[in-house]
């Protein structure tokens, strides 16, 4: 097929959104599809509007979002209707509903996310949770129009796939479910996962590794309360800590390691280190769209522990590459769960040879693709 790939962000960026627009793009063309990448979009606004922006702020204690008003989506979707003139494409791929909503052409358009606006609004920390009535109102705009345009509206997991049904009314038939695969260049063989996986088994040591550039939505602390539970009950266990630094003071069995940015040959090579070490990637987030760094986790064969919110569920199967505990669950009970893997070397390893066949048969980017593939054929094959 001969694909558009319109994205917001810069698809030849590895930094962008975590890499997941670079490695959409580049698994479309690994599977053998012509691809243009249309993007990255430049959003721009006058200083007037950023004046009545702040202004809005200042007056109402509201976060004014200028990112969801329709003047930007059209302005975003002008840009790329341009690079689009002239040529024939069999689909237009889309990770933005932003940029969706304002895409006005007869070539099907495909959407691929990881949360709906509704989904967000009062759920992620931040300013998600003081949004205006004026910015929920475009926001829910922007997306409704995105889901109308849309042939096919693909989202991550079965969280964000249920928004889009109950909040805008989508058609069933048009809502699929693919979860994102794990953004990594270079994915270790199943040899260096099982010699990793024997090395872990006879380790005496069990690290915990937390990923995360925001100490408090992606539950930092919480690790670090369970580690300390574990260290309570004679188990010795240090946390790596990558992405940002602790809050508060740190205890000794900490190691953080900071930003570690993957578009550096440096910068793989050291989280390739640590998950190869890892015996858990750790990660108890209060809120998450879906959790790319689970899908990386499965890819080196360590198990992931978090909590069940949000896309979690999509990412981490119970009992197949880790353990999603309920909201609720204490520090004690993550604890008790490793006690008891770790006393059976047999069971860890079962655990993290799981882990590794759930990156094989779903998350990947290979796999992503077929399945889009398989979604979207009826689109090409009736034009």
């Amino acid at each position: 097929m001969k694909i558009a790939f319109v994205s917001q962000l810069d698809s030849n960026n590895i930094r962008d959104w975590s890499g997941t627009p670079y490695f959409m793009a580049r698994a479309l063309k690994d599977r053998g599809h012509i691809v243009k990448q249309v993007g990255p979009l430049i959003s721009s606004f006058s200083s007037l509007s950023k004046v009545v922006q702040i202004a809005h702020q200042s007056l109402t204690r509201k976060c004014y979002d200028l990112s969801r008003h329709p003047l930007k989506a059209s302005f975003l979707a002008k840009q790329a209707s341009k690079q689009l003139a002239g040529e024939h494409f069999d689909v237009v791929l889309c990770p933005s509903s932003i940029v969706c909503a304002g895409l006005n052409i007869q070539t099907p358009i495909i959407t691929w996310e990881d949360a709906t606006f509704a989904a967000m609004v009062g759920y992620y920390p931040g300013n998600w949770q003081n949004f205006s009535q004026a910015t929920i109102k475009n926001g829910n705009l922007l997306q409704q129009q995105s889901l109308q345009r849309a042939a096919i509206a693909v989202f991550a997991s079965d969280w964000a796939a249920q928004s889009a049904l109950r909040d805008y009314q989508v058609e069933k038939e048009k809502v699929k479910v693919i979860p994102f695969g794990a953004n990594f260049v270079e994915v270790p063989t199943q040899k260096e996962i099982e010699e990793a996986i024997e090395k872990r088994c006879q380790d005496r040591e069990c690290y915990l590794l937390f990923i995360g550039v925001d100490w408090y939505r992606k539950g930092g602390e919480f690790v670090l309360r369970t580690a300390a539970a574990l260290r309570e009950k004679g188990a010795n266990v240090s946390v790596d800590v990558v992405g940002c630094e602790p809050v508060g003071k740190v205890p000794e069995f900490v190691r953080s390691h900071g930003f570690i940015s993957k578009s550096t040959p440096e910068g793989r090579r050291k989280i390739r280190s640590l998950l190869l070490e890892a015996h858990y990637l750790f990660v108890p987030s209060i809120a998450e769209c879906f959790g790319m760094v689970f899908a990386e986790a499965s890819a080196f064969g360590v198990p992931s522990l978090a909590r069940s919110t949000g896309g979690i569920a999509s990412a981490i199967r119970n009992g197949e590459n880790g353990w999603a505990f309920d909201m609720g669950e204490p520090p004690e009970t993550y604890a008790g769960y490793i006690l008891d893997q770790l006393k059976d070397a047999g069971a860890y390893r079962t655990s993290a040879l799981k882990a590794r066949q759930v990156y094989e048969k779903c998350l990947n980017w290979n796999s992503a693709i077929e399945h889009l593939e398989a979604s979207i054929e009826h689109l090409t094959t009736a034009q």
